[in-house]
Formats: C-alpha cells, sequence, structure tokens
C-alpha cells in the first residue's frame, strides 16, 4: 500500500506475492500446454467462462483466469480493463466493488504484462484509476471556485491557521512521557543499533501507549462532541486509526521529526460534522470555539487547520481540522487526556470524497505492485548510492554529425522507446540508443535575448491514453506535440494538430478581461436573489397550480426556421428534445433528424436516415434519439437504419462528429430484414437495451456497444410502433412494453432476474405508451386510444387508479405520448 501501510509488512506481503505469483504461474502454465495440446477446446470455454463472470461480477477461481491469460492475453486484457472501468466508475456500487476486491483485485493478473503496450497491467488499471479520480479532483475544484463567490465567504478565510499543541508529548497532554521511553530516545549513542531500538520503541510502545489512551477516550469524547454539534451539523463517529495505519504514518509522514515520532499522531480519536450550506459551517465553528472557551476543563484547543486557506491543494479535497485536547471525566480514567480531531465538512465535499476513497485504495498499491514484479527484492541486497557502478552506453558526440559542436539545454531518455531526445538552441533531434543512429530532427525557434529567453528546456515524453508522444516547443508562441510510432522502416513522429498549443496576444487580453469580469459577474447573478427580497409579494403569494403557469412561445419551428427541404417543413415530427446545456432542439422526422438552434432559431445540422413500417412486424426507428455525456462529452445517439443506430459527438458549436467506436450494427439469422424494433438507456446511460425483431430484448454496455451482454426470448412477439412502446425503470432493472392495437394485454419484464409478467387489462381496448411513474420500478402507467390511463402496481400486478382524458382539438382521444417525473404525469394526444 506504500502509504497505507508499515514498510515491515508492505515487505512481508511482497515476498509471499512473489511466491505465490511464481508458483501459481507454473501451475498454470503445466495446465495450459496440456489443454493446448489434449482439449483447445476447453481453452476457448474457458475464455467465455471468464467473460461472463466479469459481465456479471460473479465469483470466479483465479486458477481459470490465468490459464484463460495464457491462452489470448490480448482478449483477457479487454474482458478485465472493461470491468475495472464499470466497477470504479463513480457512483462505484459497493457490491460490485467488494466483488472486484475480493477475486479481481486480489489476483495474480494484475503482473502479467500486456500483449498491447508490453506494460504490466497493474500500469493499466493505475491509469484508469488516476483518470477517473482527476476529474473527481477538477469536480471539487471546481466546488471551491464556486465557493468563492459565496457572499460569506471571507468569514470562511477569517478562520486562521493556528497551532498551540502540536504533540502528544506536549506538557499539556502529557503523553509519552514515561521514563521507561525517554531514556531510549535521549540516549546520545550514535551507533546503529542504537537507531534500531529507538525505531522500534517508537513504532511498538509508543503507538502501543497511543492506542490504548484512544481507546480509553474514545466513547467519551464522541458522546461530548454530538452533545454539543448535533444541532449544527451532521455528526458523525469515525473508527480509531488502526496500528498499520499509524505506523504508516509515523514512517513516511513524520519521518523527520524528533523522537518520539508517534507524538504527532493526533487524529487516532476522531469524528466530522457536515454542514449544507458556507453559513451552518461558519456558524458550527463559532458555537465549538465558544463552547472550549466555556469548558477548559473538559476541552482545550490545540490546533485549527482551515483548508480553504490554501488555494493550490492537489488533491481537490478541502475541510477545516480542529485539533482538541480532551480531559476524561470519567473515575476510572482520572488525569487521561490526548489530542482528537473534529472535521468540519461542507457536504459537496463529503459527496466527492466517498466517490474517491475506494479509487485511492487501489491506487495506494502502486508500492506493492511494483515490488512484486520487480526482480531484485529477494536477490540483492539494498546497495549504498556510492557502491553504484555506472557504465557508458552512449557518447553522441563521437558519432553523430548532426550533433557536432551543438550546445545541448536539455536530454531525456524514454525508457518504453529506448530513445533520446536532444534540444539545442534551434534544432531538437531524437536518437535511438540501441542503434545509435539519429531517427528525427526538427528545426525550431528560440529567443536568449536579454529578458525575452523562452524556448530552452522544454520537450517531454508522455503518455496521452495508448499512445506515446514528445512535447516540444517549436516557436516563440508554440508547443507542438508529436505521436511516436515504432514500424518496420524505423520510427515515425506524426504531428497531433489537436494538441497544438499556439498562444496570442488575442488570447493573453482575452484572460485578463475575463478575470476582471468574474467577480462583476458573481454580484450581477444576485439581481434575481434582491428582486425576491424586496418583492411585497414572495411571502403573500401562495405556491401557484400547475394549470396557473404561464408558458411563453420561444420558437416556432414552421415560422421561424427555414429547413433543408421544403417537405420537411410540413412533416410530421415523431419526436423532438432540446439539450438545455447546448441550446440545441433535436427534431426526428420519418427519414431525417434536424438540429435547430434555438437562440439563432437556425438549422445547424441534419441527417437522412431509414425507417421501416411494414404490415408485418410494425414500425421502428421511431422515437430513438438521446442527449448525454460519456465522460465529459456531449453525444447524441440516433437510430439511423432499420438495424443501425450512431452517436454523434457534439461540441458547443454545434459541429457533430460521427464516432464509429459507439455505432451500433445489429444482424441476425434475418439477414436484411434484421431489425432494431426500440431501443432505450439505463439513466446514467451506461447501458442501452434493444427490442430486436420483435422477439428478443438485449442489454448491452456503451461502452462496448456491439457486445450482447444479455438476451432474452419474449414469450410473444411485439409488433413495432410509431409511439414510444418500450420504456425502460431508470435502474435498468425493469422495462415495460405495450401490447398496442386491439391488444388488451402488456408486457414487463423483470431483466436481473429474467422473469416476464404479463397483464391484461378489463378496461383498455388497446395498450400504448406505457411508463414508469416517475421513472421507477413500483407503478406503470399505460394508455389506450379511447382517453384511458391505467396505473398499475408491478409487484401486485394490479390496476390502482384509472384516469380518462377529454377529447383533442380534432375529436381523437387516443394517447401517443407519456412521460413522469418529480409526481408528475404527463399524457400526449
Amino acid at each position: 500500500m506504500g502509504a497505507g501501510e508499515s514498510t515491515e509488512k508492505l515487505g512481508q506481503r511482497v515476498l509471499i506475492a512473489k511466491s505465490k505469483l511464481e508458483s501459481d504461474l507454473k501451475t498454470a502454465t503445466d495446465r495450459y500446454e496440456y489443454l493446448k495440446q489434449h482439449s483447445p477446446r476447453t481453452l476457448k470455454t474457458m475464455i467465455e467462462s471468464v467473460s461472463a463472470s466479469f459481465e456479471t461480477c460473479a465469483p470466479f477461481l483465479e486458477s481459470t483466469l490465468l490459464i484463460a491469460w495464457l491462452y489470448d492475453a490480448a482478449q483477457c486484457e479487454s474482458i478485465v480493463l472493461s470491468a475495472c472501468k464499470k466497477v470504479l466508475r463513480a457512483p462505484i456500487n459497493d457490491v460490485q466493488y467488494n466483488w472486484f476486491k475480493q477475486y479481481v483485485f486480489s489476483s495474480n493478473i494484475w503482473m502479467m504484462k500486456t500483449k498491447k503496450s508490453g506494460k504490466f497491467l497493474y500500469e493499466e488499471l493505475l491509469a484508469i484509476g488516476n483518470d477517473m479520480s482527476s476529474d473527481i479532483v477538477a469536480n471539487m475544484d471546481s466546488i471551491f471556485e464556486h465557493l468563492q463567490s459565496h457572499k460569506q465567504w471571507q468569514k470562511v478565510l477569517a478562520i486562521k491557521n493556528e497551532t498551540l499543541v502540536a504533540r502528544q508529548d506536549d506538557k499539556k497532554v502529557g503523553l509519552l512521557n514515561d521514563a521507561g521511553l525517554s531514556n531510549v530516545f535521549e540516549a546520545k549513542s550514535d551507533d546503529q543499533k542504537s537507531e534500531d531500538m529507538k525505531t522500534f520503541v517508537d513504532s511498538n510502545m509508543a503507538i502501543n501507549i497511543l492506542t490504548s489512551t484512544a481507546a480509553k477516550i474514545n466513547e467519551e469524547f464522541q458522546k461530548h462532541v454530538k452533545l454539543v454539534m448535533s444541532s449544527h451539523g451532521s455528526y458523525k463517529t469515525a473508527p480509531m486509526k488502526k496500528v498499520e495505519r499509524s505506523l504508516s504514518k509515523v514512517e513516511n509522514d513524520y519521518a523527520g521529526e524528533q523522537y518520539p515520532k508517534s507524538a504527532k499522531l493526533l487524529d487516532l480519536v476522531r469524528c466530522s460534522v457536515t454542514f449544507n450550506t458556507v453559513e451552518q459551517l461558519i456558524k458550527g465553528y463559532d458555537a465549538f470555539l465558544r463552547h472550549i472557551k466555556a469548558t477548559p476543563s473538559i476541552i482545550e484547543l490545540a490546533r485549527v487547520k482551515n483548508g480553504f486557506l490554501d488555494a493550490n491543494i492537489t488533491s481537490g479535497y478541502r475541510d477545516i481540522k480542529i485539533n482538541v485536547i480532551y480531559k476524561s471525566q470519567d473515575p476510572d480514567h482520572k488525569n487521561v487526556k490526548m489530542v482528537c480531531e473534529v472535521q468540519f465538512l461542507l457536504i459537496n465535499y463529503l459527496e466527492e470524497k466517498k466517490k474517491i476513497h475506494k479509487l485511492y485504495s487501489i491506487l495506494r498499491e502502486e508500492t506493492f505492485f511494483k515490488m512484486v514484479v520487480s526482480e531484485n527484492v529477494k536477490k540483492t541486497a539494498t546497495k549504498n548510492v556510492t557502491d553504484l557502478k555506472f557504465k557508458e552506453a552512449l557518447t553522441v558526440s563521437k558519432g553523430l554529425i548532426s550533433c557536432k559542436d551543438r550546445e545541448m539545454f536539455k536530454c531525456s531518455v524514454d525508457n518504453d522507446l529506448g530513445l533520446l531526445g536532444m534540444e539545442s538552441n534551434d534544432w531538437f533531434g531524437v536518437v535511438e540508443m540501441k542503434s545509435k543512429q539519429e531517427v528525427w530532427s526538427l528545426k525550431r525557434s528560440t529567443s536568449s535575448r536579454g529578458v525575452s529567453r523562452y524556448g530552452f528546456q522544454t520537450h517531454q515524453w508522455l503518455n496521452i491514453g495508448q499512445q506515446k508522444y514528445v512535447s516540444v516547443q517549436t516557436g516563440r508562441n508554440k508547443i507542438q506535440m508529436f505521436n511516436v510510432k515504432q514500424a518496420d522502416a524505423g520510427y515515425q513522429f506524426v504531428e497531433d494538430k489537436k494538441y497544438e498549443l499556439v498562444y496570442s496576444e488575442q488570447q493573453r487580453r482575452y484572460l485578463e478581461e475575463k478575470k476582471k469580469i468574474h467577480k462583476l459577474y458573481s454580484i450581477l447573478r444576485e439581481e434575481t436573489f434582491f428582486k425576491m427580497v424586496v418583492s411585497q409579494q414572495t411571502e403573500k403569494r401562495p405556491a401557484k397550480d400547475i394549470k396557473d403557469l404561464q408558458f411563453k412561445e420561444t420558437l416556432n419551428v414552421a415560422k421561424d426556421v427555414t429547413l433543408s427541404y421544403a417537405s420537411k417543413n410540413k412533416e410530421q415530427i415523431h419526436k423532438c428534445s432540446v439539450d438545455t446545456e447546448l441550446g440545441l432542439l433535436g427534431m426526428e422526422g420519418h427519414d431525417w433528424f434536424g438540429v435547430v438552434d434555438m437562440a439563432s432559431k437556425q438549422e445547424v445540422w441534419k441527417l437522412d436516415r431509414k425507417t421501416n413500417n411494414d404490415a408485418m412486424g410494425g414500425a421502428s426507428g421511431y422515437q430513438t434519439h438521446e442527449w448525454f455525456f460519456i465522460g465529459k462529452q456531449k453525444y447524441l445517439s440516433l437510430q439511423t437504419d432499420r438495424n443501425k443506430i450512431k452517436m454523434f459527438k457534439v461540441d458547443n458549436k454545434s459541429q457533430f462528429v460521427e464516432d464509429s467506436k459507439y455505432e451500433l450494427t445489429y444482424s441476425s439469422s434475418k439477414g436484411d430484414n434484421a431489425t432494431i424494433n426500440f431501443c432505450d438507456f439505463d439513466a446514467n446511460f451506461e447501458h442501452i437495451f434493444l427490442v430486436v425483431d420483435n422477439q428478443v430484448l438485449q442489454k448491452r454496455a456503451v461502452s462496448n456497444i456491439n457486445k450482447v451482454l444479455q438476451s432474452i426470448e419474449l414469450k410473444e412477439s411485439v409488433k413495432g410502433s410509431l409511439f414510444r412502446n418500450f420504456r425502460l425503470s431508470a435502474d435498468g432493472k425493469f422495462c415495460v412494453l405495450g401490447g398496442g392495437y386491439d391488444k388488451k394485454h402488456f408486457f414487463v419484464v423483470d431483466i436481473e432476474n429474467e422473469k416476464q409478467i404479463h397483464l391484461t387489462s378489463k378496461k383498455l381496448n388497446s395498450t400504448y405508451v406505457p411508463c414508469f411513474i416517475n421513472g421507477e420500478n413500483k407503478l406503470i402507467a399505460v394508455s389506450d386510444k379511447n382517453g384511458t390511463i391505467e396505473i398499475w402496481d408491478v409487484e401486485k400486478q394490479e390496476t390502482v387508479k384509472t384516469l380518462q382524458v377529454d377529447a383533442n382539438s380534432t375529436g381523437s382521444k387516443w394517447i401517443k405520448a407519456s412521460a413522469s417525473r418529480h409526481n408528475i404525469l404527463a399524457i400526449g394526444s
């Protein structure tokens, strides 16, 4: 764990893991070779078995995984890393995470080298974890930026860092001052044995004294703080810090402190108080300090650390930590005192902290993994630096004419490729160290005149995803990145324009003006708040009934927008949706899809597509488009053909670029007649669900969209429809299918348990546009063509309410659309 456990325990764990890896790999190799010779089909079955286990988060045996890896490392890598992305994506599901820690993370598979990149698999895992944690850190940084515009933010900044007592052996506390400890720590001997004894006493006896004191005082301290703070915020006790974690902190965080170093442990006993608002945080802090001043015989201030004062915290997480000297009032623990800790949190940070906590438990294993795969752990003792011997591997000036007489300002080696990068005044070159040949060079410009020096010490080797890049400043205002590829003819360095950085005077001025206006906006956006405060009607006016709400027309497509084809202006629109972040309106017609910018009232994108409407199978390709994010990228998903769904990247300039890796193409034994009848996504857009060929329900992961995770044969063929007759619950666990024209029954499918429920109405003459009330899988609304709506209880399988609507302006009662959110059911006819 590195920062999570002691050096001694880490070393023991590494030796055990190396021995287990060697033994398990030998056994797996023997079994693989036997199966390869006598039963190759078994190996293929193993891969299929492993894939099924990872897709469903089911228990499996590690030996099977290792043999599967030896058989097809590339496929195993894909299976394992896909599961990592699924399990570690926030919000992390506890059941899936526990499965991952128990069966996957504890496996030797991480010490295997990948076929594609040649890295250890644990390096790929850490890259995934770092990528996901960086998103959470960015969220926390956004929270911090937003908080700075709060009207009471200066009061938070007024809470200054203060240290009155910083150690448990301070005279005011009195711990670890026993002669049995001090005699060892104050010994004058400089020999190694004396130092080893100090470390032993510090990491064993001293920590034992602290943990036993913590056990005496913990319950009393928790009750006291809870009594004082529960009326101000949400109080939560924390478990006492474990011995191993304490020992690790002494070894890593307090290595340079005086003995006993363990006296720096001030948070063995701790708790937290969470506040919903900045105002509550300030009031809670003030109340706690007043209590401390009023009860000096029980509690005394030791230290205040305000994490909001540091704008450069790299972890993103911030809180206020208050350390106090708590003095036991228990007669059995007379004169027992200890420095304890109370954390003051804002709820926004608490939610992000929960997301990142499990990721950190993975990331801090990096040292362990590195030590396990290192060949030197068991064989060599630690060498003194002065004993190291260095051998010349390359002298550039002897063999390369292009480097002759050039003054080098920076050189660096990329160990993965064995390439040496060299940077001079007006030149950058790369040498392959093995062949001692120059493989690439580049002219560039720098300046060393006066104070206007630029362009020196700039190049870096880096990985972006799976790609190796070298970054070089090539001009006064330009940095370029080159994708480095190893080909048969040698190395290729290809400029990647999307990573080119060009800094201009216009950008500098823009950033300066943006800084100026940012604080003004924090004031101007309070206009609505001020108006509501001074309004005399705010408190007197009762809440409006929905019927009293007034709506103002913002866009009339038929009047305001000229579409690409005149016929489209008159065509029936089957589905419209607005992406509020980009201000775009998506419209889905019979054989086309169009997007309108609502601000400019201009058509910004269009696409011809194919739908299907035959007598036997019904309609397909209608009601399909969705706006959503994959990571930080906005996407539009749309069915473009009978058997095809495409996804398009969307940016704030209204550009739509097809992303082929998310293209879904359905095929079946029906050949050209293979059909996607309906599609829907779960609430997090992690999975897409399809009804295909009128008979089969499929579940697929968006991240691997052409792989079927689950397939359920429907008991009755379902006809396609122009309407949205297939709906999914928000959690993706249930779906409902309307029977359609002249069908009094409809279907509910328990997807997790693959159970199909056939429900028949006594009043409806058809079953159309079903939907889950509030998106939850408890109640379903289903309608017919005569204006009747029934609300069904899924668990009880019975009708609980019946509604009736009037005819529309054309005299029709046919209900053709429905939706439910926030305890509201909306229907359209």
